[in-house]
């Protein structure tokens, strides 16, 4: 299953983000379900409500709901993991969204991931694994 970062997510809601077109060709190229943490649809909702209030993020509630995308639960482990990213990437400032799908990485041996962020470029797994990233570029 492939990852799905809170950029793409919020540009596939959002048509009138300038990278809704990447989104939208990187989801193109994703098969089955794309699969994400509650750290990033929190984030996303954040995003969305700041820009257009709840007619953006109903969509992306909808989308939540009706399971077309999967958002992993935030077990402890997954949450443990998450924070010990951070400390160990502190010089980059990783967020918790980024760190809970490093860490739901690691933990489902799936490294394909949907992203805007070129700090996906060098974020490492447990034994110096890279990420597969999609980002839509032609």
């Amino acid at each position: 299953m492939t990852l799905l970062d809170t950029g793409p997510l919020v540009a596939l809601i959002d048509d009138r983000d300038g990278q809704h077109r990447a989104a939208a060709r990187a989801m193109g190229a994703v098969p089955g379900k794309a699969s994400t943490t509650w750290a990033v649809v929190g984030e996303a909702l954040h995003l969305l409500g700041r820009r257009h209030g709840w007619l953006t993020q109903a969509p992306l509630a909808r989308l939540v709901r009706t399971a077309r995308l999967e958002v992993a639960d935030l077990t402890a482990g997954l949450g443990d993991r998450s924070l010990q990213l951070m400390a160990e990437y502190h010089d980059a400032e990783m967020d918790f969204a980024d760190a809970s799908l490093v860490a739901l990485a690691e933990m489902r041996r799936d490294y394909r991931i949907v992203t805007f962020d070129s700090d996906f470029r060098f974020y490492r797994m447990t034994g110096g694994l890279s990420f597969a990233i999609l980002d839509g570029s032609a």
